[in-house]
């Protein structure tokens, strides 16, 4: 089975501004990566030709200023994509962008891929980032795996919501924006590590070792641990000490909110219609909604 490397950035920019997706389009267009594939995913579905970019451009701006929307692009050989999840949601989350290549085309081509991921951390107003193995990422957030203790009973991946602090630190870690003034760009700059780049202007590149695969010997673990308390352990999840107090990035999620659409009688009435195909009736308390499936007749 392959292996995979993860380049994942995160952004609180909202990406429906105008001209960011013929700013996407272009990058990806002028990469040396030939993409044979673009479309919404879940899986990838929806496909389209994107020869001239306008179904790419309709499909961003359409979702992202309204929805949240998932598009991908996928090459042939070697193998590798590109997956772009963002969008407006009651629940504003950061906007993130993903590059996925088998750890062979990592080796291989590193450089051209951390060129074009550093053009669109840029254009798309990323703040933080991460490189990593698959695995040393399941490793960190999955609760199904071993690598460390969870919270009794928790649902879902572990430490990843930017609103308490920043994911962690990973095999390669990138920060700009106000996470520089945050965790001290002089800190950063003098962080112990592998190696450190500035791979553009503002955006500082901290490599925790030197084998990407290499995420679980003692060699990584006491590198990220050195990282992390350099740039001060409350800034970053570590699942070891899931209830450490941690402080939040100051990031600015307002312009990723869309408030919940309200409900009309209408939509009362036809939910309703749905409850009772169901066996049950629908409850109505103020603005409170509840389904009773309980079979009780009055």
């Amino acid at each position: 089975m392959a292996e995979w490397i993860g380049v994942t950035a995160y952004s609180a920019t909202p990406w429906s501004r105008e001209g960011f997706a013929e700013e996407v389009f272009r990058l990806l267009r002028q990469s040396d990566v030939c993409f044979e594939r673009w479309g919404t995913v879940e899986p990838l579905r929806g496909s389209f030709d994107a020869s001239a970019g306008k179904e790419w451009v309709d499909v961003w701006n359409g979702e992202m200023a309204d929805s949240v929307v998932y598009l991908r692009v996928v090459s042939g050989r070697p193998r590798w994509s590109v997956m772009f999840l963002g969008g407006r949601s009651p629940k504003a989350h950061v906007n993130t962008f993903s590059l996925e290549c088998v750890a062979s085309a990592w080796r291989k081509s590193c450089d051209a891929l951390l060129e074009l991921f550093s053009q669109l951390f840029s254009a798309l107003g990323c703040v933080h980032g991460r490189i990593c193995h698959e695995r040393e990422y399941a490793l960190q957030h999955d609760p199904s795996l071993g690598g460390g203790n969870a919270p009794s009973g928790h649902l879902g991946m572990l430490g990843i919501g930017h609103r308490e602090c920043l994911p962690g630190i990973y095999w390669g870690n990138l920060f700009a924006g106000p996470i520089v003034g945050w965790l001290g760009e002089d800190r950063i700059r003098s962080c112990p590590c592998h190696e450190y780049r500035e791979i553009s202007p503002g955006c500082h590149l901290i490599t925790a070792y030197p084998d990407v695969c290499a995420y679980e010997g003692d060699e990584a673990v006491a590198a990220k641990d050195a990282i992390r308390e350099h740039l001060g352990v409350e800034h970053f999840y570590d699942r070891r000490f899931h209830s450490r107090t941690t402080k939040p990035p100051p990031l600015d999620f307002s312009g990723l909110y869309k408030p919940p659409r309200r409900i009309t009688a209408s939509d009362v009435r036809e939910l309703g219609k749905k409850a009772k195909q169901m066996g049950g009736k629908l409850q109505m308390e103020g603005d409170r909604m509840t389904l009773d499936l309980t079979g009780d007749e009055d």
